[in-house]
């Protein structure tokens, strides 16, 4: 029964985060556009950890800046592992 319990506790936990993850990669802009943020308020810096690969550099990005309460990320150039984080009142398609 014990090892039943800690499995579904395991399972709601892996669910939360699954679910965090995607609302952060659904609700996060990624932008090079300078003037895309131009009308936000910066949040932080957001840097992506040592050990994720190249492939998972943006969705590292947008879940950071999601948990800071962002919603658009500045970087320099598409290999960016860190960016600037804004809260805008709703980011653009086209700043992507």
């Amino acid at each position: 029964m014990k090892r039943l319990s800690l499995s579904l506790a395991s399972a709601a936990m892996l669910l939360t985060s699954a679910r965090c993850a995607i609302n952060a990669s659904d609700t996060v802009s990624i932008t090079k556009n300078g003037e895309a943020i131009s009308s936000c308020s910066r949040v932080a810096q957001v840097d992506v950890p040592s050990g994720i690969p190249d492939s998972g550099r943006n969705f590292a990005l947008a879940e950071a800046a999601y948990r800071g309460g962002a919603n658009t990320v500045l970087v320099t150039s598409d290999e960016a592992r860190t960016g600037v984080a804004y809260r805008c009142g709703s980011p653009s398609l086209a700043a992507r």
